[in-house]
């Protein structure tokens, strides 16, 4: 074959573009490929308004603590990252950084990963059931008021259950469905880095196990091919280990942290979490999830099938996504009633997706029990009509929460670059919220004592230079009545006004007089 030939061979590029968008038409027909593209396009539009809302809001005291440590990474600047904090998030900011030293690329990461949450929902619902479960599963997560809220916050909330949807997902494919042993190396190697972004992905572990013990029994103990991929999968998150050992003596702090406050032996109610349900989810959605709920437990009926590992694969998929829910529900709510940890909503997140998928399973029971009774296509338009309902109550919801947090903690990023701006590098300061205004100034910041003589002592050890008042983060009340009791050792310096009275200051920072200090014997 001549070059002529080839030539002749070749697409215009004119073909391969109407080749590619015939492609497009060809998959849009099918209803639910559009569908599922429709429910993505409104996902990334809420995702990228929130994006832009609170591309420049004030940190709170977590993200404070993520983002000291990223900075202190990319550009040496001091860290008030805690040793229980996941290392994954702080240093891949850290690297945006070097790229572009603002928080955009960090908050556009943050996105990126609720959109995938998004995605990840879809295919797990259609995998582990139909197109239909998925659908709806996906539009739930896409209109949750909670999953918008944090994807504007630079908080690793969102990314557990990402992850854990993704290690359900691949396993699902891999073991159960056996579509490859690679989809199970992938879901272990997510876990593995999972489990190191934030802590909660951990719980994936008794889902599966569960599931396999319900299923298989202890067939799945023979599995090569299962323990090929655990070794290989592992190896990421044993390295961790050694090194968290090398480092803090401990394998992972944050469990640590959860079992020493477990030991406390006092208890508390162990439904705060079902209580708020309304405030998680929304009465129009735990309406569905309560007859998906119905759907899931005709398990029951074929317990016996069950046991003699005669599940067929829907079977199979409710007991897995009931695991899911039940695990990570059950766990938040003993350790809160052992006070191993407070109760923190986004504690629940890794269940969001099992929750939508159980909301389809009800919402689909519903409608083919009326479509016996009741035309189909009126049963669809009240489907959709109901759907729309419940998702537009959500994103206005999402609207309001996302508005009322923006300027919050703002007057202490506006005291943050005061400092940066006013100060030297080596300067140290004193602040309740420590976090926060250790990462907008780039100073070292330090808590304030529970005791007057400690703090005292502390800032002549110190050398303290700046004293920063506010009401935020609880400080204690004797600090305030420093200034009037102590005038020649803290001179005020700088006030940021209450952004709702901008007669009466929020912040005040003081220059801390250090030789009067030292010369005042009775401080």
């Amino acid at each position: 074959m001549d070059a002529e030939d080839i030539l002749k061979d070749l697409e215009k590029p004119e073909d391969v573009l109407e080749k590619r968008k015939e492609k497009i038409r060809k998959w849009l027909k099918n209803p639910y490929n559009a569908l599922f593209t429709a429910i993505l396009i409104l996902a990334f539009i809420i995702r990228l308004i929130v994006f832009i809302k609170t591309l420049n809001q004030p940190l709170w005291w977590d993200e404070g603590e993520y983002a000291s440590g990223a900075l202190h990474w990319a550009i040496g600047a001091p860290s008030a990252l805690d040793p229980i904090r996941e290392l994954v998030a702080p240093f891949i900011w850290s690297l945006f950084y070097r790229i572009y030293p603002r928080e955009f690329l960090w908050r556009l990461l943050q996105l990126v990963i609720s959109f995938g949450l998004v995605i990840a929902t879809y295919f797990c619902g259609k995998e582990l059931f139909n197109k239909k479960i998925g659908l709806i599963a996906s539009f739930f997560i896409a209109c949750n008021s909670l999953l918008l809220f944090y994807t504007g916050r630079l908080l690793t909330y969102i990314w557990a259950p990402l992850f854990m949807t993704l290690i359900i997902l691949f396993f699902y494919k891999g073991y159960v469905k056996k579509q490859g042993t690679k989809y199970i190396i992938y879901s272990i190697l997510l876990f593995s880095f999972g489990f190191m972004a934030y802590w909660t992905v951990f719980l994936v572990v008794p889902i599966i196990f569960g599931f396999l013990l319900v299923t298989d029994k202890f067939k799945f103990i023979k599995d090569k091919a299962l323990w090929i991929s655990s070794i290989i999968g592992a190896i990421p998150l044993i390295i961790y280990f050694i090194i968290s050992k090398v480092k803090t003596g401990i394998i992972h702090p944050r469990l640590s942290q959860v079992a020493s406050f477990a030991q406390q032996h006092t208890f508390k109610s162990p439904f705060i979490y079902i209580k708020n349900f309304p405030h998680l989810f929304g009465w129009w959605w735990i309406l569905f999830f309560i007859f998906g709920l119905f759907a899931i437990f005709e398990l029951f009926i074929f317990f016996d099938l069950i046991i003699k590992g005669r599940a067929n694969k829907i079977q199979k998929s409710k007991i897995f996504v009931f695991l899911w829910f039940l695990f990570v529900l059950g766990f938040f709510s003993i350790i809160h009633s052992l006070r191993a940890a407070p109760y923190w909503e986004t504690f629940l997140f890794p269940l969001f997706p099992a929750f939508g998928i159980i909301l389809a399973l009800g919402f689909v029971t519903l409608s083919n029990i009326c479509s016996k009774s009741i035309n189909k296509k009126f049963i669809f338009i009240i489907s959709l009509i109901l759907i729309l309902i419940a998702g537009g109550f959500q994103i206005s919801k999402a609207q309001k929460i996302v508005d009322n947090g923006l300027t919050s903690f703002g007057e202490i990023a506006i005291a943050g670059e005061w400092l940066k701006q006013n100060s030297a590098p080596s300067d140290i300061v004193f602040c309740a919220s420590h976090p926060q205004l250790t990462y907008h100034s780039q100073r070292k910041v330090m808590y304030f004592t529970n005791k007057e003589e400690d703090l005292m002592k502390k800032i002549k050890e110190e050398n303290g230079k700046y004293f920063v008042l506010s009401p935020y983060d609880s400080p204690p009340s004797w600090v305030f009545t420093w200034p009037e009791k102590y005038p020649d050792l803290f001179i005020p310096v700088h006030a940021i006004p209450f952004r709702d009275n901008p007669q009466q200051a929020m912040v005040v920072i003081y220059e801390i007089q250090n030789e009067n200090i030292i010369n005042n014997s009775s401080v």
